[in-house]
């Protein structure tokens, strides 16, 4: 249990320090003033998510398990480092929206709008896309679809570097 405990705090630590990285990198996006649809916005702060969870089994396997991890031990870390800077980075977000500049809900949903014309959506079917897709825009809808869809895509992405770092203790 010791162990567990351990790799637990590892990962508490390891995804706070990423949420928070997570946060500087959006507020610096924001400053800059970067389109919320652009690249470096939507996918360039995955790689801060993906980096942290190599980089937490990697150091844990060094550091802690004398240069072996099994893939449940390497999941459980890449998951956790990734699920507790994913939470920072949603309380940031509602803060965002709700504090800091209420206006991005607007802006969000003029995003949408527009993204649905460029599909050629138009007349009813736009307002029936629009009215479907702006029901989650709202600081709590937002958060929820932020936990719900970025929770799975960590679970999946997690099984990467647990499948490449793992490596078992031999057996005597």
């Amino acid at each position: 249990m010791e162990n567990q405990t351990s790799s637990f705090k590892f990962s508490l630590n390891l995804g706070l320090i990423t949420g928070i990285i997570v946060v500087v990198y959006s507020l610096i996006m924001y400053v800059l003033e970067v389109p919320i649809d652009s690249f470096l916005n939507r996918w360039a702060g995955l790689v801060f998510y993906i980096v942290a969870m190599f980089w937490g089994v990697s150091t844990w396997k060094k550091k802690h398990s004398n240069g072996f991890v099994s893939f449940g031990k390497a999941y459980g870390i890449a998951f956790r480092v990734a699920f507790f800077a994913l939470i920072i980075g949603t309380l940031y977000l509602i803060l965002m929206v709700t504090v800091i500049d209420p206006s991005l809900i607007d802006l969000i949903k003029d995003t949408q709008e527009q993204s649905l014309i460029d599909q050629g959506y138009s007349g009813e079917q736009l307002d029936q896309a629009l009215k479907y897709a702006q029901m989650f825009v709202t600081p709590a809808g937002m958060a929820i679809m932020s936990l719900v869809s970025m929770t799975i895509i960590f679970a999946l992405v997690a099984l990467i570097p647990a499948a490449i770092m793992k490596k078992e203790e031999p057996l005597a």
